[in-house]
C-alpha cells in the first residue's frame, strides 16, 4: 500500500506540477511584483511520525504588517496558495491526501487537549484531506475540530487509494466554500462525556475501523483553529 501510494503521488504530483507551471509562474510573478516579502512562505510543520519538514506555500500575508494582501485573499479562498506544496510531495514530506499538516505550535497545543491528536502523524500529511472536504477547514468550533480529528483518525485507520481517489474527486467542490483565516483561538473550557464515536460525517465519508470500535477523543477543552 505503501509502495502504491506513493508512485501515485510521484505521478500526480509530476504531472501537476507540468500542467500548473504557466500558473504556478504567473502567481509567482504576481506576488513579486506586489512587493509584500518573498513569494514563497515557510513554516515548520509535523510530517510523518512526528518528524518535522518546512512546508512551502505561496505567500498571502505582507512581510511588513502580517495583513492580508488582496492577492492573498484571493489565492487562500480558491486554496492557489497550497500549489507549490506539490514539492513536498515530490520530497516524500507530504502526500496528495492525508490529513493537513499543522504548525507545530498548534499540534503541540491541541494534543494537550485531544490525546489522540498524535495519531494523525502515523501517515504522510496531504496537500487535501478528508477534513477538507467535509468544509473542516478555517475557523472552526469545537465540535468541528473534534469532527475533523474523527475524520482524520478514520483516515489513517482505513485509507486506501480508492479512498484517496473519491477525496481527490470532492476537493475542487469544497474549495468553493473555503473560509480564510489564520491562527489559533481557544475558547472556553466544556468537558466532553467519557469518549464519543466516530462522527456520522466520518462514516459517510470512510469505511468504519476493521475492529468496528468507534474512535474516541477523550477533549476537555476546545480550539478554534485557522488557516490550517
Amino acid at each position: 500500500m505503501k509502495l502504491k501510494k506513493r508512485t501515485a503521488d510521484l505521478f500526480f504530483a509530476s504531472g501537476l506540477l507540468v500542467v500548473c507551471s504557466p500558473l504556478l509562474a504567473l502567481i509567482s510573478a504576481a506576488i513579486y511584483l506586489e512587493k509584500t516579502g518573498p513569494v514563497f512562505f515557510r513554516r515548520h510543520r509535523y510530517g510523518l511520525n512526528g518528524v518535522t519538514f518546512e512546508i512551502i506555500k505561496f505567500r498571502t500575508l505582507s512581510a511588513h504588517d502580517d495583513s492580508t494582501t488582496r492577492l492573498g485573499t484571493f489565492l487562500r479562498r480558491t486554496c492557489l496558495d497550497e500549489l507549490p506544496q506539490l514539492w513536498n510531495v515530490l520530497r516524500g514530506e507530504m502526500s496528495l491526501v492525508g490529513p493537513r499538516p499543522l504548525d507545530v505550535e498548534e499540534s503541540d497545543t491541541l494534543v494537550q487537549t485531544y490525546p489522540h491528536h498524535h495519531r494523525r502523524h502515523l501517515v504522510l500529511p496531504g496537500i487535501t484531506g478528508s477534513g477538507q472536504v467535509e468544509g473542516m477547514c478555517g475557523s472552526l468550533s469545537r465540535c468541528e475540530i473534534e469532527k475533523r480529528l474523527d475524520l482524520d483518525l478514520a483516515y489513517v485507520e482505513n485509507h486506501s487509494l480508492w479512498g484517496d481517489f473519491k477525496i481527490l474527486l470532492k476537493t475542487p467542490l469544497s474549495i468553493l466554500g473555503r473560509p480564510v483565516g489564520g491562527g489559533v483561538a481557544i475558547v472556553p473550557q466544556r468537558p466532553l462525556g467519557k469518549g464519543h464515536s466516530l462522527s456520522s460525517v466520518a462514516q459517510a465519508v470512510l469505511a468504519p475501523a476493521p475492529d468496528g470500535k468507534p474512535i474516541r477523543d477523550p477533549s476537555s477543552r476546545a480550539f478554534a483553529e485557522l488557516g490550517a
